[in-house]
């Protein structure tokens, strides 16, 4: 099965979880445990087929979209709701971030498709 991904159709972080909802429905609603992040779309991904294969359509759009200022955000999010202890490691990820440096959202997107086996293709 070929499962394409459109940049184009989302701006955020949140727009592209509906994305995958929309793209990926038939296989979440087999799955009682699929939420809006990252555990959640390797428990979905895990739950295809192997030789399932995406195609990522304006790939640098999405680059762009998911990437070091939507790291900030969703890190800045996550600082204010995480342990007390978290907060030093978080602030450095996100000094990181701020010099345009480090793991992206779509970095880690992408290595979790790649870590579940699916094949990817950027166009």
């Amino acid at each position: 099965m070929i499962y394409i991904i459109d940049g184009a159709n989302f701006s955020n972080l949140e727009e592209f979880w509906k994305e995958i909802e929309r793209i990926f429905a038939y296989s979440i609603s087999n799955i009682d445990t699929y939420k809006r992040n990252f555990a959640g779309l390797r428990n979905l991904l895990s739950s295809l087929p192997k030789e399932t294969a995406v195609v990522w359509k304006n790939a640098k759009l999405s680059l762009k979209r998911l990437g070091h200022y939507e790291t900030i955000r969703l890190l800045q999010e996550t600082q204010s709701n995480c342990h007390p202890s978290w907060n030093d490691t978080i602030k450095k990820e996100i000094d990181l971030a701020q010099m345009e440096l480090g793991e992206t959202i779509f970095d880690s997107i992408i290595k979790i498709f790649v870590e579940e086996s699916i094949s990817v293709r950027l166009d």
